[in-house]
């Protein structure tokens, strides 16, 4: 029986649910009440092709609001529960709204359902004879998941996931996808509404690829997106309603907002879906702001990730950033003293401390930055605090080349985590490498116990002049104090930098993907103030917006450097290990 077979079969026979009117719509053999839209089919189609090839099924969903993702998501639990032995678990934010109102429309398929699979539900327990059971969880408990192993996982909404705190959207989420083998017939179905470019859900979404490259043998992260704009929805339309009648198409036509003008260039899209999309942000759930309607009714999976999250940083703005920096290849090694000189040794990535992007030239300007660990206690646990050292080259126009922006050539090995004591040492041989360069060292909290350490090797630290108003002089002080005019300051510097990145005499370059990663990551919060998302750092933002503020203490180099390449049996080994990396990369 093609129903029992296959999930698609048996709803466009089976299919009962509970419509928006409240009353219950069923599909019968020979007569579909219930039509799929291009979601819903697509979501079938790749269930299908996952099991018939022998590849776990893993679906994320980007959606708007009520287009039957879920719908689709729980069907296909309750099919693979009646079809044989399983565990399903469904698990959301809002348990007592999004995870029950779930368990009610696999309550009513069970109920409904025609089909004669000889094997009764038990909607109290939620289990079937056959021993398949239904597992319930909520987001906001960390060991979500831990009760046991299943086959079929459905996530909703989690880009709403708590993140606060001792919860963690993004461990809790690691958590219960670990329970799910990866093994054919299995699935794991993450559905969610945008909520910023950030967090467990967008990273996931990111990585995931097409259904097309994944038949093609492009793997990501081994999820395939789906993607489902509002306009594509049948029901997102006044034809359904009231219409939309001449006189009104005119005005709508002859009042477009920026944004409706953008939907029609793009999408081509109608009086008809225009006024419905107007009547919906005038109502009482958005009560005209554009953005949030954005967020939860997409036009496309790019703009409803900016609508829903501020970004400190423009995404187009940071990919000129990044443009300009990637000429410039990662050398991985180590500064060595040698005499009274230093020299970089380049060693295998597992064996280096330093990061070098390109090295001194004479004529070049150079500026240490470091912004240390909040404090030792922070450099412990799971997720602790690092320092970010940086040298920045600093701006310069040049000879036959023209106007090259500042960039960070060379760093501490992300992530560092080390003891001020061999911190202090490695900031001293990077001086040196870089002509003895200044060091503008951020002197808060353990700024202090590093600056202590770094006396006995007398490196040219940066002072800051402060102005004593009771005996109207100016003193010097060690070190950058961060505060909330200074913290505004860098950071207004690295915005426009940023911002003005291709123009003659400003922007900046960076090369570092550690940097480039923590820059995406830098949002503007609910309450205004701009930090790094939840389960991300900004050490390296408050880095380099520190040397941009200080780039004019910048010191001239003018050594020649002693470098000493990595020996040609390592730098053999090495070179065969990438490409195999890359090409398993590739393959999976």
């Amino acid at each position: 029986m093609a129903a029992k077979r296959s999930p698609a079969a048996w709803w466009e026979n089976y299919a009962c649910i509970a419509i928006k009117e409240g009353e219950l719509e069923r599909n019968e053999p020979g007569v579909c009440r219930l039509p799929r839209n291009r979601l819903q089919v697509d979501v079938d189609e790749i269930e299908q092709w996952c099991r018939e090839n022998g590849v776990p099924c893993r679906i994320i969903g980007l959606k708007a609001r009520q287009v039957g993702l879920t719908t689709k998501s729980v069907k296909h639990a309750y099919h693979r529960l009646a079809r044989r032995r399983s565990r399903a678990c469904i698990i959301g934010d809002e348990y007592e709204k999004s995870v029950k109102n779930m368990v009610r429309m696999f309550d009513t398929y069970a109920r409904e359902d025609r089909c004669r699979w000889n094997n009764p539900y038990n909607p109290e327990s939620k289990m079937f004879s056959s021993g398949s059971e239904l597992m319930l969880e909520t987001a906001n408990d960390p060991r979500a998941g831990a009760s046991g192993t299943f086959q079929v996982l459905i996530c909703t909404e989690v880009a709403h996931w708590p993140d606060t705190g001792q919860r963690s959207a993004q461990k809790t989420l690691a958590a219960v996808m670990s329970c799910v083998p990866k093994k054919p017939d299995t699935i794991i179905i993450i559905e969610s509404t945008a909520k910023g470019m950030h967090g467990a859900y967008y990273d996931t979404y990111q990585k995931a690829v097409t259904f097309e490259e994944f038949k093609a043998g492009k793997r990501g992260n081994g999820f395939i997106k789906l993607f489902y704009a509002w306009w594509e929805h049948w029901e997102y339309t006044t034809d359904q309603t009231t219409g939309c009648t001449e006189e009104e198409a005119e005005h709508i036509m002859a009042t477009l907002t920026p944004r409706e003008v953008r939907l029609i260039e793009r999408f081509n899209l109608k009086p008809d879906r225009l006024k419905w999309r107007r009547e919906a942000i005038a109502g009482p759930d958005y009560n005209g702001d554009e953005e949030t309607f954005d967020q939860e009714y997409p036009a496309d999976d790019v703009e409803c990730f900016l609508a829903a999250g501020r970004m400190a940083f423009q995404p187009e703005d940071l990919n000129r950033v990044e443009a300009l920096g990637k000429v410039y290849p990662a050398t991985f090694g180590c500064i060595d003293r040698i005499a009274h000189r230093v020299a970089f040794r380049e060693t295998l990535p597992v064996e280096a401390w330093a990061t070098i992007f390109e090295r001194p030239i004479a004529g070049r300007k150079y500026l240490l930055i470091v912004d240390p660990a909040t404090g030792e206690e922070r450099t412990t646990g799971e997720d602790p605090d690092r320092h970010s050292v940086l040298v920045l080259r600093a701006g310069q126009r040049l000879q036959g080349i023209g106007w090259v922006p500042p960039m960070p050539v060379a760093r501490v090995k992300a992530p560092c985590y080390v003891a001020l004591d061999a911190l202090a040492d490695w900031i001293d041989r990077l001086s040196w490498f870089y002509g003895r360069c200044m060091v503008a060292l951020e002197i808060n909290n353990s700024g202090l116990a590093l600056y202590e350490a770094l006396k006995p090797y007398n490196v040219p630290l940066y002072e800051r002049e402060v102005f004593n108003f009771k005996l109207s002089t100016s003193e010097k002080k060690i070190g950058w104090e961060t505060n909330a005019a200074t913290r505004r300051q860098l950071l207004e510097a690295l915005q426009k930098a940023v911002r003005d990145t291709g123009k003659e005499g400003t922007g900046v370059a960076v090369a570092c993907p550690h940097t480039m990663e923590e820059l995406r990551k830098f949002i503007i919060n609910a309450k205004g103030r701009a930090e790094a998302a939840r389960g991300h750092h900004d050490d390296d933002v408050l880095a380099l917006g520190i040397g941009l503020v200080l780039e004019s203490f910048a010191t001239m180099y003018n050594e020649a450097i002693d470098a000493r390449p990595i020996p040609r049996d390592l730098r053999a080994a090495f070179d065969a290990d990438h490409a195999a990396g890359n090409a398993s990369a590739m393959c999976s």
